[in-house]
């Protein structure tokens, strides 16, 4: 990101990491290296649209969005997930589900 964000900047950023996303997987078959880069774009496509999110609340309360404050700890968190989740053979299987509750009606 540059020095100064705009939401251009960072729509264009996402656009940029959403085009390379679809390239990788558009090859078909994905690579260990190809796999890490995924997971980094998914990491810094999450960062992006959170600082979106904020930028635009801060503007939505009368409030400087240039103020926004990235949490770098989170996405390194996140990316450990994601990588680890990629690498899982059966990763589907590990992922916990839902639970739905019925209503007895």
């Amino acid at each position: 990101m540059t020095l100064h964000t705009t939401d251009k900047n960072v729509l264009g950023h996402i656009e940029e990491l959403v085009n390379e996303e679809k390239k990788l997987y558009a090859q078909g078959e994905i690579s260990d290296a190809e796999r890490e880069r995924l997971a980094k774009i998914n990491v810094e496509l999450d960062r992006c649209w959170d600082l979106l999110r904020q930028r635009r609340a801060l503007r939505e309360y009368g409030r400087d969005p240039d103020q926004v404050k990235i949490m770098p700890g989170l996405s390194a968190v996140v990316g450990f997930c994601a990588t680890k989740l990629m690498r899982s053979p059966r990763r589907s299987s590990r992922l916990p589900r839902a639970k739905v509750s019925r209503s007895r009606s």
